[in-house]
């Protein structure tokens, strides 16, 4: 189920190319792998063709940038990730 939605997910992001979650104008960001704490967490911020961006926050400071695969988020993570990108696709169609 995770490899049909990665595959999807790259479908999207070879047209559109690589997008952040700001260009998309996304509501949150995904917390990657529950690594949150009450002064740090890691957030998947941008979506590439093989990976997400993963920016680390101390007290809303970025502190490390890294790459992750798509593997490493929850299918209902990749399922948001997918649907927030489809409707993004569509919408700069219109435009």
């Amino acid at each position: 189920m995770k490899q049909k939605i990665i595959k999807n997910i790259k479908n999207i992001i070879s047209e559109i190319g690589n997008v952040t979650t700001g260009e998309m104008q996304s509501e949150s960001s995904q917390v990657y792998k529950n690594r949150a704490t009450h002064h740090s967490c890691s957030l998947v911020e941008g979506y590439n063709f093989d990976n997400i961006t993963v920016i680390e926050y101390v007290h809303e400071t970025e502190v490390n940038l890294f790459y992750a695969p798509y593997e490493d988020l929850t299918i209902w993570q990749l399922k948001r990730v997918f649907s927030e990108l489809k409707e993004f696709a569509e919408l700069n169609e219109k435009s």
